[in-house]
């Protein structure tokens, strides 16, 4: 029985503009890709992409085709203690000059908010 590749990823200009990224951080130390991508399909994840260097080292980008699936997929798994590790589940920018300027604004919106709990605790 022939089965198509999991990580095929968009076909055309519409499924690439649909498509919703999740930076999914805090896996556990060297799981398969293999593993990983049948995991996130169970979410409805149409492709995976593992990161193993740097500040992304345990990190995974998962695609979905719609919205509706990348957020049902984000509650689900935000928070979700895996093989002792407990994910954390964002939504992965896309680069263009809109969202740099988004992220920028997030970036200093949170650590407004980590300064603030440092300091309550």
């Amino acid at each position: 029985m022939a089965t198509a590749p999991f990580d095929s990823g968009p076909q055309n200009k519409q499924e690439t503009e649909n498509l919703v990224t999740l930076l999914i951080k805090h896996l556990p130390d060297a799981i398969p890709q293999d593993t990983l991508s049948r995991i996130f399909s169970h979410y409805g994840a149409s492709s995976v992409r593992p990161c193993s260097a740097g500040r992304l080292r345990n990190c995974v980008f998962v695609d979905f085709g719609n919205e509706p699936l990348a957020s049902q997929a984000q509650m689900q798994l935000n928070g979700l203690r895996f093989l002792g590790k407990v994910l954390s589940v964002e939504r992965a920018s896309k680069p263009n000059e809109e969202n740099k300027h988004k992220h920028f604004e997030a970036q200093s919106i949170s650590s407004m908010k980590e300064a603030a709990v440092t300091r309550n605790q």
